[in-house]
This record gives structure tokens, C-alpha cells and sequence, in this order.
């Protein structure tokens, strides 16, 4: 679904362009999406829309915002302090407001790769072969997971606080619903709880897949364990051995593919670093334009999109911005540089999921997961706390 969404933007961003009779200004224009300095490059039209009310009939002129907020917005989804400064200074953008945010949410993710590493240790270190010759992890360990998911909701509701100001005042000038779900207006609940669960339930799923691999490697060393040997029986019998690959080390395989599920954490940190990182400020009021390391521009926004790649909540407002963005510039026949600034990050962020998610994680790691647990199931039909890990692991990386 977010590929779809991908590509849709960048064809309609496509369209846009060829249907303008285009003229680059370099200096003296600021762009007023990307919000970078005044010699940022804009793209205009040469005939363009009138813009006598810059968000349409339906927008906040002629309201205070605050209020507009509380008619629209339940008091706990919004940060009014942000919608403060967005009345008095004008912070229209989300690059704007999403300074204060980007620290928090770039600790979740270290937090994230931490924790995700000590699951592992944990199981490896605690876990213990039972009397059906495969291992068993404490339940104990799955207690733990509370503390990452209370301070995983907190940084996503917080970031979502600050988001849904600047794009509520987007959604709503264009006469367009605040809550959707398969586009239909739905309450704020509604619309909260559902995505509040796929976050978790993708946080779930990382750690599951950390104690499942630890256990898979303790129940090789199990007494009378015959995995390995199925291991190899299977092996045999694939198309890769009729090629001419040898039998991989199942343990050393394992580790690979976990070591793999750490890329979906590093990867948005490296594109997200910006050259002068120790310069940029994140403070409300600063929308932090810069480049990347690689030399791609990028903002605030942009830098939250891309860290908060597992945040249901975050990412589906963010398609519903860049999507109104480029029908927006198609209908005024105004392409900005922060429309396509907007899209290649969308790009890279999906390149990274489909990389690191869908084959290095999805493909290896829970086809893996499911080969071993139809060994368990086949050694022994009892239903232990063993399979019921197993089959709960690859249940989450199914649903996610």
C-alpha cells in the first residue's frame, strides 16, 4: 500500500510538471512548502491559478485556530502551544513545528536498535531445552515489552501533537475530513486506536522476531534436537541445492537474517543525517532545510517522515499532506521544489522498506521462522509455549 502511494505521488508530480510551461527562479523567491532560504529554487507557471485566498474559502481567516482546533480536534490530540504560535507567527508548515520532536523520536530509535539487542541476549542467556528436546524462553521476557511500548507511545503521540496542527489547517481549508479511514470520515478515536495498535503491533514484531532467533539458536543445542539435521534433509531437496549451494550453518544463517532487521533502524538515521547537524536548530519556527549527507535537500518533515517509518499514526497523515500538496500544485499550476523535496523523500523511504522489510526481513527472516516451526510441529503434536512463540512471531510479521 505505501509503494501504491509512492508511485501515484511521483506520477501525479510527473503530470503536473508536463502540463507547465515552466520557469526556474533562483533568487529573490522562497519556497514557501520547503521552506529553505530565499535563494532556494521555486518553479512556477507562467499562467498561474489566482490565489486572492491562499487556503481557499473553508480555511482559518476569518477563525481563531485555537478555536477551529477545538471544534475539529479532541484537546488530547493537539498541542496547544503549538497552535499558539501558529496563530501569532504564522507557522502554516509542518517543517515548522516538528523541530521540538525530532530529538525524541531519533532516541526511540536507538532505544529501539538497544532494546531490540538486549531481547535477544536476554532469550539466548535465559532460555532452556524442555523435555521435548526444543528450548523454551522465560515468560517473564514478555512482560518486558511494556516500558518500550509506554515510551514508543509517548514520543508518537507527542510527535503527533505537533503534526496535526499545520495539517489540520491544510485538510480543513480544503474542505477535506481531519479523520479518515478508506476514506471515509470516521471520529478521532476511531481513527487513533486502530493506527495506535499497528504501531505497537510492528514494535511486537521486532521483538518477537529477537527472542524467536535466540530460542532457535538454544534449541539446537538441545539434547536429541533434530533441526539441524531437517535442517539439512530440506536443504537437500530444494531448488538451491540443485544449482550446486552448499548447505548453509543454520546458526550462522540465523544470525544473518537478524543481524539484517538492524538496517530498518540505520538506514533512515544515516539519510536523515544532515551536514551541518550540530547547526541545525530545533526549536519551533525553524523548519532546519538543509542536506543530507548523500546531498539530497531535506527538512524537519522530511527527517520525522523518514525516522518514524514504523509510526501508523505519523505516516498516514504524512501520504495525506504530500498527496494534497501535489493536487494542490496541479490545480494552481505551481510546482514548488519542496513538492518534489517531498516526494524523493517519500521515494527513499520506500526504497529502504522494500529493501530492508519486505526481502531482508519479511522474505528471509519469516519464511526462516515458519521452516523451523514446521520442524517443531513435526518432531512433536504437543502445543507448547515453544510453538506458541513461534507461531505468534510469525503471525506479527504476516499481519505487519
Amino acid at each position: 500500500a505505501t509503494l501504491t502511494q509512492g508511485q501515484r505521488l511521483w506520477f501525479q508530480t510527473i503530470l503536473v510538471r508536463r502540463e507547465m510551461d515552466v520557469v526556474v527562479v533562483r533568487e529573490g523567491e522562497s519556497d514557501g512548502d520547503f521552506n529553505g532560504d530565499n535563494t532556494t529554487a521555486m518553479v512556477h507557471a507562467t499562467s498561474r491559478a489566482s490565489q486572492s485566498s491562499q487556503w481557499g474559502p473553508s480555511g482559518f481567516d476569518d477563525k481563531d485556530p485555537l478555536l477551529v482546533m477545538s471544534e475539529r480536534i479532541p484537546w488530547w490530540l493537539y498541542a496547544s502551544e503549538v497552535a499558539e504560535k501558529f496563530r501569532d507567527c504564522g507557522y502554516t508548515h509542518p517543517a515548522k513545528v516538528m523541530g521540538p520532536v525530532i530529538p525524541p523520536v531519533l532516541v526511540q530509535v536507538f532505544v529501539s536498535m538497544i532494546l531490540q539487542l538486549a531481547f535477544f541476549v536476554l532469550s539466548y542467556r535465559f532460555s532452556f531445552c524442555n523435555t521435548e528436546s526444543e528450548a523454551t524462553d522465560p515468560w517473564w521476557l514478555w512482560c518486558l515489552f511494556a516500558p518500550g511500548l509506554a515510551f514508543r507511545n509517548f514520543v508518537e503521540v507527542r510527535a503527533l501533537r505537533h503534526f496535526i496542527v499545520p495539517f489540520a489547517h491544510r485538510v480543513i481549508s480544503r474542505g477535506a475530513a481531519v479523520f479518515t479511514l478508506f476514506n471515509f470520515e470516521v471520529p478521532a478515536f476511531v481513527w487513533f486506536a486502530p493506527l495506535l495498535a499497528c504501531s505497537n503491533l510492528a514494535l511486537l514484531d521486532n521483538r518477537t522476531d529477537s527472542i524467536t532467533t535466540a530460542r532457535n539458536l538454544i534449541s539446537m543445542s538441545c539434547a536429541n534436537s533434530r533441526v539441524e539435521s531437517l535442517w539439512i534433509m530440506t536443504w537437500e531437496q530444494s531448488f538451491w541445492h540443485r544449482v550446486g549451494l552448499p548447505v548453509p550453518n543454520l546458526s550462522a544463517f540465523l544470525c544473518m537474517t537478524f543481524a539484517f532487521t538492524f538496517l530498518q533502524f540505520l538506514w533512515p538515521v544515516m539519510m536523515t543525517a544532515r551536514k551541518g547537524c550540530f547547526d541545525v536548530s530545533f526549536e519551533l519556527g525553524q523548519s532546519g532545510a538543509d542536506e543530507n549527507l548523500f546531498g539530497d535537500k531535506l527538512n524537519h518533515e522530511d527527517v520525522l517522515r523518514e525516522l518514524s517509518n514504523d509510526m501508523a499514526t505519523i505516516q498516514a497523515f504524512s501520504l495525506r499532506l504530500l498527496k494534497l500538496r501535489v493536487q494542490r500544485a496541479k490545480e494552481e499550476k505551481c510546482l514548488r521544489t519542496g513538492h518534489l523535496a517531498g516526494v524523493l523523500s517519500l521515494c527513499r523511504q520506500v526504497t529502504a522498506r522494500i529493501m530492508f522489510e519486505w526481502i531482508a526481513e519479511n522474505s528471509l527472516q519469516m519464511n526462516l521462522q515458519i521452516t523451523l516451526l514446521a520442524f517443531e510441529c513435526a518432531l512433536s503434536d504437543k502445543i507448547t509455549m515453544a510453538k506458541v512463540s513461534g507461531a505468534i512471531s510469525v503471525a506479527l510479521s504476516i499481519f505487519m
